[in-house]
């Protein structure tokens, strides 16, 4: 079941397996997906976005915490052609570029921490 748990999460693009290398341990294989409750291919200004992140270890893995980092930006860029008149009989064509940057969220917490800092 848990597979098809990760097909279905990534057809829908909300799925990420990476090797991580730990300070103190070999590189271990991971896979990490997050199932949303409300999965949506674009979100506005006020929606709230609700899941559950899952985290599968190939092997026991000591650790401290699990820290979660959410970056959400856009960028973009645009040209607009323009035409002007350079004396009454001629004109000359240019184009200004543009371009923006927005941030809509850039947050880190814990999502879960061991007792007192043991590593468990």
């Amino acid at each position: 079941m848990q597979r098809e748990m990760v097909d279905k999460t990534e057809r829908e693009g909300f799925f990420f397996c990476a090797k991580i290398a730990c300070r103190q341990m070999a590189p271990n294989d991971i896979c990490f997906y997050i199932t949303f409750s409300n999965a949506k291919e674009v979100y506005t200004p006020g929606s709230v976005i609700d899941g559950i992140a899952h985290v599968i270890l190939a092997e026991p893995t000591k650790a401290r915490s699990l820290k979660i980092t959410l970056d959400s930006r856009a960028y973009t860029t645009w040209e607009v052609s323009r035409t002007r008149s350079v004396t009454s009989s001629r004109s000359e064509s240019y184009s200004e570029s543009y371009s923006a940057k927005v941030i809509y969220a850039d947050d880190k917490m814990v999502a879960w921490s061991s007792p007192s800092g043991a590593m468990e």
